[in-house]
């Protein structure tokens, strides 16, 4: 029985050190690609000039979906300690799977706010729940069926009171800037 084991355990040994082989042929494989700005990937590769993606008057516009930028209005964190922006979007699901629209928002933009000596990055924040946005905000991480449209909100927190947020949109293929946009708020009344 031990004679079987040792057997047992040379051959998984003989196994893995194979493997060891492979992975580092397709390691070498890999950087060579690198260094001459190929890639050798076995998934459907896409043609650059077939993925479309724009950002204008608020609209971002991919193969995949369309997150038009409704509102922005300014409200209470979810402890009532800060201010949050809370933007208001449509979210229209152009592709045949189920898409979640917080991935795709936050994939997608990312908000800053020009402080007086610098320009900050805003962080995703919570909506209060009696603030009236929590209930879009639920919808916002609920999958979207192919072909619909929902109507749902995005909140960052504020690092100061302004009136005025840059929205950026960033590619979903290389994650270069595609536009920007200063979106002006309104005071949550």
């Amino acid at each position: 029985m031990k004679k079987w084991n040792s057997f047992a355990m040379l051959g998984v040994l003989l196994l893995s050190l194979s493997g060891c082989g492979l992975l580092s042929g397709a390691f070498r494989e890999g950087v060579e690609n690198a260094k001459k700005g190929t890639e050798n990937t076995s998934y459907e590769q896409i043609e650059e000039d077939q993925i479309k993606e724009e950002f204008k008057e608020r609209v971002l516009t991919t193969n995949k979906y369309k997150i038009e930028i409704e509102s922005a209005e300014v409200a209470p964190d979810y402890d009532k300690k800060g201010q949050i922006v809370v933007l208001s979007y449509s979210f229209t699901n152009n592709s045949e799977d189920l898409l979640v629209p917080e991935r795709c928002f936050s994939g997608s933009f990312g908000l800053t706010q020009e402080l007086e000596d610098t320009i900050e990055d805003l962080a995703p924040a919570y909506v209060s729940y009696d603030s009236g946005f929590s209930k879009l905000k639920e919808k916002s991480l609920a999958k979207v069926k192919p072909g619909k449209t929902i109507t749902t909100v995005a909140s960052y927190k504020l690092k100061e009171e302004t009136d005025s947020v840059l929205v950026t949109a960033y590619s979903t293929k290389n994650t270069l800037v595609i536009g920007e946009e200063v979106i002006e708020m309104r005071k949550k009344e």
